[in-house]
């Protein structure tokens, strides 16, 4: 099994700190940790102010191949400190933050206790955690481009790409969320 974590003079900053895992009951691993790495496998670190730290979430298969991946956090320091995993193949993260942008969007003092929340791709809902398209599995909480049964939660700017069909059962939009449609392309609501 290997994972990139990125270049090598951020590897040992990447892995400093504990990296904690639990097994799904799919015999998959979701694997958390802090980060300072945006480069490898490491897609959507917040920040490149010196010292910031992310969660960084994986899932792996039973062989080891990364089914997904989220960085998690803001413009400070975020770190993972607990991970459970949930009935869907999902988990939630526990840990500290002192950000207040990005996926942090409130901070009350200096650091934080900060828990978020991950869907598996057998969940009913699906939350924005930063701009981006609507079939890229980066852009969502759940880990997966939503489905037809999966109720969607906009709170960043999403696109749907050219004559692509998205699908969903409801779309709730929360503020600043926006939904912007390309050349062709179209929202099948199945509700």
């Amino acid at each position: 099994m290997t994972i990139t974590v990125g270049s090598a003079n951020k590897l040992l900053k990447s892995l400093s700190s504990v990296l904690l895992q639990v097994q799904t009951n799919q015999d998959e691993y979701i694997i958390t940790g802090s980060i300072q790495s945006r480069d490898g496998d490491v897609t959507g670190f917040h920040s490149s102010y010196p010292g910031s730290t992310d969660y960084w979430v994986t899932k792996l298969n039973s062989s080891g191949a990364l089914i997904w991946q989220k960085a998690l956090g803001g413009r400070e320091r975020e770190d993972a400190v607990a991970i459970f995993s949930t009935a869907d193949g999902g988990c939630i993260v526990a840990g500290s933050a002192e950000s207040s942008t990005g996926d942090v969007t409130i901070n009350l003092g200096y650091t934080d206790a900060w828990i978020v929340r991950l869907n598996g791709p057998n969940s009913t809902s699906c939350t924005t955690i930063s701009n981006g398209s609507w079939n890229s599995t980066s852009t969502w909480s759940c880990g997966h481009i939503p489905i037809s049964t999966d109720i969607v939660y906009l709170k960043h700017t999403v696109v749907i790409p050219d004559n692509y069909a998205a699908k969903a059962r409801k779309l709730i939009y929360e503020l600043p969320g926006a939904l912007k449609l390309s050349n062709g392309a179209r929202l099948q609501l199945s509700q």
